[in-house]
């Protein structure tokens, strides 16, 4: 099984078409079985933040963050996530979880497309890609996310990940002895992505995924409470400062600064305006960390090495715009997913 995986992987390396989500490259169109909405309508992905008062930490939270002269970056490619289709006739195979604190799990028959091979080709060659995956797998009707595939006899290992239905919010409770979806938030890699697609159309509908450097995220021992809904889990190093923000941090850019004003303060581009627009409606939510060396970022479906030409949006976004941003109450609060694999695995099998 492996060298055929890896035969596979050396054969769709030369593919000519390659199924990303709702796009192809030089192909026929995709499956029409994916919904325009990611998750469901209700979910904090689809939320408008609307007259949502700030968060008591917001303006600390800002301010910390412009002392330290951070940027914001843009993830499109070797820190992008990995967007690929599945199809009824795609090969199937098992995906077993093993998320390094001895908890594992499987889910069956999952389709394997080639642009998913091509992916792990990618990873494998480059070694310092990060590996997200969002697999749209279309029979199953469910976004499958996983971290750092690699074949393996019986199928595929990844570290971490999960499944969550076309209907669901995208967000698991996750904890001890609960498999994790996928972001150290709890939430799925399919959620908050910038796509491809939406940029070619001109519209972002869906709050956006969003990385904070770890130094200025709440550790979860915080007295100053380390988690804000819809995050159930982190990864944030910070335990006395009140200018560090909870994993799940919902983040606006003023909805009031015009396209003339964007342009002002340093985002001229239309893809710029795009990115913007979407967070000045539905912003977005602190989901990962970042070194501490290291800005914010926002998450694209990537494009390999060729994503700044692609999306051609400002990269790092100026210091200048980060003042205009705010954190904010949590979005309504909705059940969240369970994230509920074919099986849970005996430890060390």
């Amino acid at each position: 099984m492996k060298l055929i995986f890896l035969s596979m992987i050396t054969a769709a390396a030369c593919m000519s078409s390659l199924h990303f989500g709702n796009d192809v490259i030089n192909g026929a169109p995709p499956e029409k079985s994916v919904p325009n909405t990611w998750f469901a309508n209700r979910s904090p992905w689809n939320a408008r933040v609307g007259n949502v008062a700030g968060a008591d930490y917001s303006n600390m939270a800002i301010n910390e963050y412009v002392s330290r002269d951070k940027t914001i970056n843009m993830n499109w490619g070797s820190a992008g996530v990995y967007v690929v289709q599945g199809f009824r006739d795609s090969p199937k195979t098992n995906i077993q979880f093993k998320d390094g604190f001895g908890v594992e799990w499987l889910i069956s028959n999952v389709p394997i497309p080639e642009a998913l091979i091509t992916a792990a080709s990618h990873r494998l060659r480059k070694r310092n890609t990060d590996g997200m995956t969002c697999l749209i797998d279309t029979p199953g009707k469910r976004f499958l996310s996983f971290w750092q595939p690699r074949p393996v006899v019986n199928g595929i290992e990844v570290t971490t990940g999960g499944a969550s239905p076309f209907s669901a919010m995208g967000w698991a409770r996750v904890g001890r002895n609960l498999p994790s979806l996928g972001r150290a938030a709890g939430a799925n890699y399919c959620g908050g992505l910038i796509r491809e697609a939406e940029m070619r159309q001109g519209v972002i509908n869906h709050a956006l995924a969003l990385a904070w450097p770890k130094d200025l995220i709440r550790a979860p021992k915080s007295p100053y409470g380390a988690l804000q809904y819809p995050a159930s889990n982190t990864d944030g190093i910070n335990m006395t400062s009140m200018g560090a923000v909870p994993m799940g941090a919902r983040i606006q850019l003023d909805p009031s600064l015009s396209d003339t004003q964007l342009s002002l303060l340093g985002l001229s581009r239309p893809a710029d305006k795009i990115i913007a627009h979407a967070l000045q409606k539905y912003g977005g939510y602190v989901v990962d960390s970042n070194t501490p060396t290291m800005g914010g970022s926002f998450y694209f479906e990537s494009k390999f090495d060729d994503g700044s030409r692609i999306y051609s949006a400002t990269n790092p976004w100026p210091l200048s715009i980060i003042r205009h941003f705010r954190f904010t109450r949590p979005p309504a609060e909705v059940e969240l997913d369970k994230n509920s694999p074919d099986r849970l695995l005996p430890r060390n099998q």
